[in-house]
């Protein structure tokens, strides 16, 4: 069958789908990536095909002042609703290139952003299955990944409530295109709310290790363990790399922040260099913006813009993260102990369910991380026995799994049922 998964956002959002497509690839499938044009290389690295989206290009978003400046105050609904503001004129540019992109296709695979998409499988009476990176589900047992602090009488309104606010954004001008071009009835509720209602298969790519499962969800929904790619068994980092890991026999420990938003990159990397001198640590240190090489190596700290975490988590003492999802995985599947260092969006909530569980210090925001701070969360990371041994019991669980094989299967059998 044709299987077109529709992704969208940062390399975290999309690279778990790679791992996803490529295992229902193994199962015979012709699998389509529909992902934004600066994802073209990434996607190049597997054997799946490519469906270019050129109407958004998610780095350059968060490129844009107003939008750093809000998320780096940790105001959440105040950086979403900028966020979407700023999206506004392209709105409808983006939904008639998902629609487009799911044209010919047998089957839909979306995520949370999955309008456009919806509208395509619909037209076409083909199967469209919901999946996600993280628990967005109603529940009561926890509120939603974007307001982890809320009173716990408001845990389940609030992930509805977060359906409905996407809903609304995109609602106007969906409805105008299903009428006036895809020859569509007007929709009256959420495509979340439609699809759940199908009771078609709901897929979570995480482990239940991490969060385990609610008992107030449907048996539709399935937890099937992280969706994560393995490097290529050849993968070797440049030799000076080797020669850093191999300087001493401790380890060093791993920070990195992904592409967010960190603002001066001069005052944040005397920060941390100050920290590890206070913590008497060596580190990798991972700046996604240090392209020229500004930033010169010595004995303790060694900076990098381009490392296979699959590759280096196991080399190192511990990990200091941002907070994306795959990039938690990543480190607490090398039974690593994991530091949070939350920028926006389910960030938070990640770094809350990593101290829940055992296998990290309690997170700090970014925006309130000083070099004293980062030095006693990475003392008490290495140094504090229960981390470090929960750190190592919950890696060997999550190598256990097979996330996305197991999810493969189940839309393999679904789709064949």
């Amino acid at each position: 069958m044709k299987i077109v998964i529709c992704t969208m956002g940062s390399r975290g959002d999309v690279e778990p789908y790679l791992s996803l497509g490529t295992e229902l690839m193994n199962l015979g499938h012709e699998v389509y990536i529909s992902a934004p044009a600066i994802y073209r290389e990434l996607v190049g690295e597997t054997e799946l095909r490519y469906v270019e989206m050129n109407s958004v290009n998610p780095q350059d978003m968060m490129q844009i002042p107003d939008i750093q400046e809000a998320f780096k105050s940790g105001k959440m609904v105040k950086s979403l609703v900028l966020l979407l503001k700023k999206s506004k004129s392209i709105i409808k540019d983006f939904l008639k290139e998902m629609y487009k992109n799911t044209q010919g296709m047998d089957a839909v695979i979306t995520t949370m952003i999955l309008y456009g998409a919806y509208d395509g499988a619909e037209k076409q009476k083909v199967p469209c299955l919901y999946t996600l990176l993280n628990p967005a589900i109603p529940t009561r047992e926890f509120p939603t990944v974007l307001a982890p602090h809320i009173p716990r009488f408001l845990y389940k309104m609030s992930h509805k409530c977060l359906d409905k606010a996407f809903w609304f954004c995109f609602k106007k001008q969906c409805n105008w295109l299903r009428k006036n071009e895809w020859n569509l009835p007007k929709l009256k509720s959420c495509p979340i709310d439609l699809l759940k209602n199908k009771k078609v298969p709901i897929l979570l790519g995480y482990s239940k290790e991490v969060v385990p499962v609610p008992a107030d969800w449907n048996e539709n929904v399935i937890v099937t363990g992280y969706w994560q790619r393995k490097s290529k068994k050849d993968y070797l980092p440049n030799e000076e790399v080797l020669r850093f890991l191999e300087a001493s026999d401790k380890p060093p420990v791993y920070i990195g922040f992904g592409s967010m938003p960190i603002g001066d990159p001069e005052k944040v990397v005397a920060m941390l260099n100050k920290a590890l001198v206070r913590s008497n640590e060596r580190a990798i240190v991972y700046l996604s913006y240090n392209k020229n090489g500004q930033y010169v190596n010595n004995d303790r700290v060694f900076y990098t813009n381009s490392i296979s975490h699959d590759w280096l988590f196991p080399r190192v003492r511990a990990t200091v993260i941002h907070g994306g999802a795959g990039t938690c995985a990543a480190s607490l599947k090398a039974g690593k102990p994991t530091i949070v260092i939350p920028f926006m969006g389910d960030q938070t909530f990640w770094g809350e369910r990593i101290y829940k569980i055992g296998a990290g210090p309690k997170p700090v925001l970014f925006k309130d991380l000083t070099a004293e701070k980062l030095s006693g969360l990475i003392k008490e990371a290495v140094t504090n026995k229960s981390i470090v041994e929960n750190a190592i019991r919950i890696g060997e669980e999550l190598r256990s799994e097979n996330g996305s094989k197991d999810a493969a299967e189940i839309i393999h059998s679904f789709l064949h049922r």
